[in-house]
């Protein structure tokens, strides 16, 4: 079958596989072309997509010599290595990593191939050595854009670079090995329709529009990667009172009611605690309102600190209320949180007034704990932790109180 397959490509011819490589890089290279100017893209895929349609007219001078064979080799050789240097530029920009260095680094060695170049065509033609030349500067080009990744610790990478990545490296293989073929052989003669070129026109056409494809979806992957992210920034700014950083009434809300759902399918324990900062109003008429914000914005971080179990959840109920859920959580230990609570509020030492040093910012708590059954309100649980609430407030303030039906009949 191999042998099958080694007669077929035998029989075919560069220069009509060349032009059918160029044909199809070039055409695929337009959609390139479309996504810069009229999609979303990011830094590095100008880049990326000048390089992809420098490749196809390289392709095309070098194995069609219209402008002389000097000049077409000359001008062929350096559009492919060219379009190595471009995409490493490219992809490192993509990555958001800064590599002006190997950047500069490619273009010094650019400038030396053309040198080099420039001397085994115009002035001491050896088609040996340019293949070598060419090759062997393909191969390592290709070698640096398949390790970019790999290379910089900061470059963000995107699923279907991995393609590309693989691509690269195979293309790394295939001129190295055309490179070693090219110093081996004794003479080597320009446009010989050889079996190994044939070879490399077949791998590039397949190669060539996974490449195309893989620089295209690895904007679309990057591009759903920010939409979600910011669905997500979205998500949380809407549940969370900007104020306090702790949740919002909506997040609340939804959240209390599928712990009551749960507790009613479950029947377990549910316990929930509603808190109030002690003469707020006064505390903001002698203070000023910066200093009451503030105030909320400290006790919101003692209540993020103190409640931290899974599925508890503090919320900035209304003004200066805060409302805690404390799932399976009985009367005693739904009190313990609530007075670690309100000692470490008390710990602040928040003044109350500038001229009242001595006295500091406290809360009083409302705390009420129960097996909820499903053919009651769920806002009872909430009523009975207010009715707590009203009741510590009532007996002096800075002061933790459970909810008791005795105390209520």
């Amino acid at each position: 079958m191999l042998q099958d397959v080694a007669i077929f490509i035998d029989h075919l011819n560069t220069g009509t596989m060349a032009l059918l490589a160029s044909i199809m890089f070039s055409c695929m290279s337009l959609i390139l072309v479309y996504t810069y100017f009229f999609r979303k893209t990011y830094p590095g895929f100008g880049l990326m997509t000048t390089a992809q349609c420098l490749w196809p007219v390289g392709l095309f001078f070098h194995y069609f010599l219209f402008m002389g064979p000097e000049i077409s080799l000359f001008v062929g050789d350096c559009l492919m290595i060219l379009h190595g240097v471009f995409m490493y530029a490219g992809l490192t920009a993509f990555g958001g990593v800064r590599c002006r260095r190997a950047n500069t680094t490619n273009a010094v060695l650019f400038i030396l191939y053309m040198l080099s170049l420039y001397y085994f065509i115009f002035i001491h033609f050896d088609e040996r050595i340019r293949t070598s030349i060419y090759s062997f500067s393909l191969a390592v080009i290709a070698g640096l854009i398949a390790s970019i990744p790999y290379v910089h610790k900061k470059y963000k990478r995107y699923e279907p670079q991995f393609s590309l990545v693989i691509l690269y490296f195979f293309v790394m293989l295939a001129f190295g090995a055309r490179g070693i073929h090219s110093v081996m052989v004794d003479d080597l003669i320009l446009q010989n329709n050889e079996f190994i070129d044939k070879c490399l026109l077949i791998s590039i056409m397949v190669v060539g529009p996974i490449m195309l494809f893989a620089s295209v979806a690895m904007t679309s992957c990057r591009m759903e990667g920010e939409l979600n992210l910011a669905y997500s920034e979205l998500q949380y700014l809407s549940q969370t009172d900007p104020l306090t950083q702790v949740a919002n009434r909506r997040r609340f809300d939804d959240a209390y009611g599928i712990e009551w759902r749960r507790a009613a399918r479950s029947g377990s324990l549910l316990a929930v605690a509603i808190l109030d900062v002690d003469d707020f109003k006064r505390y903001n008429d002698s203070n000023g309102h910066q200093a009451g914000d503030t105030c909320l914005r400290r006790v919101g971080e003692v209540l993020n600190r103190c409640v931290s179990r899974a599925g508890e959840l503090v919320a900035r109920y209304g003004g200066e209320e805060f409302a805690i859920i404390l799932p399976n959580l009985d009367r005693r230990a739904a009190h313990n949180v609530a007075e670690s609570v309100r000692k470490s509020v008390e710990a602040l030492h928040i003044p109350r007034a500038s001229f009242d040093p001595d006295h500091f910012v406290t809360v009083s708590i409302g705390v009420t704990a129960r097996q909820v059954c499903h053919d009651e309100c769920k806002d009872a649980l909430l009523g009975e932790a207010d009715k707590a609430l009203y009741q510590a407030k009532a007996s002096g303030k800075n002061t933790v109180l459970v909810y008791s039906c005795a105390d209520n009949v």
